[in-house]
C-alpha cells in the first residue's frame, strides 16, 4: 500500500505527537530529520554536478561535418595508430 503525501503527514504529525512530551525524543527526531534533509541537499547537488558535467562535455563536441574522404582519412589514421601500440 502506497501512502499519499497527506496520508505521511497525519503519520509524522502522529508519531510527534505521541513523543511530544519526551523532550530527549523529540529532539533524536528532529536531528534525524535534519539529516535527511541534509542527505536529500547532498544527493541533489550530486545530480546537478552529474548534470552539470554532461552538459559540460555535450557542448564541447559537436559534429563536423566530414565528407566521405574525410571520414575514410580519419578511420585510417586510427587504424595506424592502433597497429603502432600492438
Amino acid at each position: 500500500m502506497t501512502l499519499t503525501a497527506m496520508q505521511l503527514n497525519q503519520e509524522l504529525q502522529k508519531q510527534i505527537s505521541i513523543i511530544a512530551d519526551d523532550e530527549n525524543l523529540v529532539s533524536k527526531a528532529i536531528n534525524y530529520i535534519k539529516m535527511l534533509v541534509s542527505y536529500k541537499d547532498m544527493n541533489n547537488s550530486v545530480q546537478l554536478d552529474k548534470g552539470a558535467k554532461l552538459e559540460k562535455i555535450l557542448s564541447m563536441t559537436s559534429m563536423a561535418p566530414l565528407s566521405d574522404e574525410e571520414i575514410v582519412e580519419e578511420a585510417e589514421k586510427g587504424r595506424e595508430e592502433c597497429l603502432c601500440i600492438i
